[in-house]
């Protein structure tokens, strides 16, 4: 937000608002942001990234996630993260599960995944949740079990040590689990499997 020079946080959208679209001169936004970015700049807006966030003043935690997850993701991504589809076209991505990122993806980082979060979630609604609530429901859906890391060839205490020393669960058990990746779905599995 610095770029456009702006003080303290964007508004709350409603989610009435967010639907009629930002191609109009009267969306709810900032002043200074509405002189920067007219309608017709608006449009063609590139987007920006995400810059990695400090880490958080507290330790994620994936049970305080759940809670953000409810009030915040679950609207688009199913109280099961299942995601919805269109004519078997995924329109709002599933968040863990066999049709989720693998564990070889970026995004099972929790460190990457509160970033992008941070950034660009709720959908339409950027920079509306705290950075430690980010931190936290990245923590929580990458807590859960997705498809296998491609490069896993049958010990995932093994992988865990060579690929995953980062923030992340992958070869950990939660609460006395099962061992994240133990019980991975296959990768790029055919819909319906």
């Amino acid at each position: 937000m610095d770029f456009y020079e702006l003080d303290g946080s964007v508004p709350a959208i409603s989610d009435e608002e967010l639907v009629k679209g930002g191609r109009r001169e009267d969306f709810p936004m900032p002043v200074a942001l509405k002189k920067a970015l007219p309608v017709d700049k608006r449009a063609a807006l590139a987007g920006r990234g995400y810059p990695p966030l400090q880490n958080p003043p507290e330790a994620y935690s994936p049970e305080r996630g759940q809670q953000v997850y409810v009030e915040h993701c679950l609207l688009c991504h199913g109280a099961d993260g299942q995601g919805f589809a269109s004519a078997g076209v995924h329109t709002l991505p599933p968040l863990w599960g066999p049709q989720s990122y693998n564990w070889g993806a970026g995004m099972h980082r929790i460190n990457t995944a509160a970033s992008f979060i941070y950034e660009n979630m709720p959908l339409g609604k950027s920079i509306q949740l705290t950075q430690q609530q980010a931190w936290d429901v990245a923590a929580y859906i990458n807590s859960r079990e997705r498809p296998q890391d491609p490069r896993f060839l049958g010990d995932v205490e093994k992988l865990r040590k060579k690929y995953h020393h980062h923030q992340c669960y992958y070869g950990q058990s939660l609460d006395g689990g099962e061992i994240l990746g133990s019980e991975a779905f296959a990768d790029f599995p055919r819909r319906g499997d």
